[in-house]
């Protein structure tokens, strides 16, 4: 029920931005805990969808923040290399 509640605030502030923009938004992307279960995924999913946030896609926090930092700083075509993103939690 929280999070119902925060992704309805959300919501209206996603519509309030819709109508600054001019344009609808389409997608949302939630990111969840690396722990959390498929079962308390599925539960935030609908939440949002109760909300009113039809397209859902969630992500795990630790890719969130890889994606946040911009992999492509990281990506060289001509030479391997590794990336390790460590999620200490909290």
């Amino acid at each position: 029920e929280l999070t119902y509640l925060v992704l309805r605030e959300l919501r209206l502030l996603a519509e309030t931005t819709e109508l600054t923009m001019g344009r609808p938004i389409e997608t949302a992307t939630i990111t969840v805990p690396s722990g959390w279960s498929d079962e308390r995924q599925t539960d935030t999913k609908r939440a949002a969808i109760a909300a009113g946030i039809a397209n859902v896609d969630l992500i795990r926090e630790p890719y969130a923040a890889l994606l946040s930092i911009g992999p492509d700083k990281f990506i060289n075509p001509d030479r391997d290399r590794n990336l390790v993103v460590v999620d200490f939690g909290g």
